[in-house]
């Protein structure tokens, strides 16, 4: 992600949050979706470093956009 810096060492990997201006410009990272900005870590959950993409993007839904389908929007959505 633009405006994240990620720093590798031997044992560990630092994400710093992108600056206040980056902020208002950019998207949250993955790890802070759907966390209280009064929670929000400084750097990411080590358990989620590395963490494919596939699973990022399934993080990356914010709760407010998450709908639950209902079966016949499934079965519109299969094409049944």
């Amino acid at each position: 992600m633009v405006g994240i810096e990620s720093t590798t060492t031997a044992k560990t990997k630092t994400t710093k949050l992108p600056s206040r201006k980056q902020e208002a410009e950019e998207p949250l990272p993955y790890w802070l979706i759907n966390v209280p900005k009064d929670q929000q870590p400084a750097e990411c959950p080590e358990f989620l470093l590395d963490i494919s993409e596939r699973n990022k993007a399934m993080i990356n839904v914010s709760q407010a956009d998450y709908h639950v389908l209902t079966w016949p929007e499934v079965q519109e959505l299969i094409g049944k």
